[in-house]
């Protein structure tokens, strides 16, 4: 799609922008191919999709956001597969998915590597038989879900922080070998993949630069970011979200211009300027028009304190910020 806009793909394919349960998805009409069928979250033409993470249990914390911040999450990742190591191999079940959806929201999910990368060794991933049935597996059970679906895996991959970091030539194999299980599985179909990098500015020396780690365009549909301002580290703890993504966001978007870029995690330590650091975030995530989705953890020591909730609950009364129907 390069060089076309996204109306000039459909008038060329014969496609039409419908609307399925409050998703912007691409849908075929008639025969063609497995691809001119695949249903992929789309970008909106204007606004920033709103997501939400929540560490806890989805279920009991989704009325309580929705009641202080007045907008429901368009974009929600389920906290399965940050539990246990059983629970990182497997694919949310099926009823978490299902009630996602019925709130109108899409499931954005993570599969984690910790467990496959300790039973095989990352460098043995792309030809571990073991590890391939389990994404095939993977792939199966998210292709009888049969919705569209967010998907990343080996994310901030970009620091030293995870068992698949800082390993350029091995991510992008392991990233291409799942994607094409998902391939032959059908779960392209639905799945839209999200390659996510980690961002801290320029200053700082610990961050990779994330085109090293890019496995090509066939296989992202979206480009993620994450950034956290965390009081434990020295050179993030004051800088603004503007500092710490503007520089990645520019070059990425420079680089890749035909890929919508997200905001896939964000955060900052709970304290009395958090409130005011999400407000400037979000300030800023207006001022980018390709920044299409913005994904707020509430995990951790990041968690969303009483004041910044009741600051979300304004600046998000702004129709920019597209929650669910």
């Amino acid at each position: 799609m390069a060089g076309a806009t996204r109306r000039d793909f459909l008038k060329k394919t014969g496609q039409a922008a419908i609307a399925l349960g409050g998703l912007e998805l691409l849908a075929a009409f008639g025969s063609g191919s497995a691809q001119e069928k695949e249903q992929k979250v789309q970008p909106p033409e204007t606004g920033c999709y709103i997501g939400l993470h929540h560490g806890g249990k989805i279920s009991q914390y989704y009325d309580q956001f929705v009641d202080k911040v007045g907008k429901k999450p368009k974009i929600i990742i389920p906290p399965i597969g940050w539990q246990t190591n059983v629970l990182k191999r497997d694919p949310p079940p099926k009823h978490v998915l299902e009630m996602l959806t019925s709130w109108g929201a899409i499931p954005f999910v993570f599969r984690t590597l910790d467990e496959d990368i300790r039973l095989h060794g990352f460098s043995n991933l792309v030809t571990s038989k073991e590890f391939q049935q389990d994404i095939i597996r993977y792939a199966e059970a998210m292709t009888e879900y049969g919705k569209p679906f967010l998907f990343t895996t080996l994310h901030e991959l970009n620091i030293d922080a995870w068992p698949w970091s800082k390993q350029a030539g091995t991510a992008k194999k392991v990233w291409q070998t799942m994607w094409d299980i998902f391939e032959d599985n059908g779960a392209n179909k639905y799945a839209t993949w999200v390659w996510e990098v980690y961002t801290a500015g320029t200053a700082v020396t610990w961050v990779d630069d994330p085109e090293w780690y890019y496995p090509g365009d066939k296989y992202v549909d979206w480009i993620g970011l994450s950034a956290y301002s965390r009081d434990g580290n020295e050179q993030t703890r004051n800088m603004s979200f503007k500092i710490l993504t503007e520089d990645a966001y520019s070059k990425m978007h420079r680089s890749h211009p035909d890929k919508p870029i997200m905001q896939a995690e964000f955060g900052k330590t709970k304290g009395p300027s958090q409130a005011k650091w999400f407000k400037n975030a979000f300030e800023t995530i207006k001022s980018w028009p390709e920044m299409k989705a913005a994904i707020v953890w509430d995990v951790y020591d990041i968690g969303l304190s009483d004041d910044t909730l009741k600051m979300l609950g304004e600046i998000l009364k702004d129709p920019y910020f597209i929650g669910a129907k």
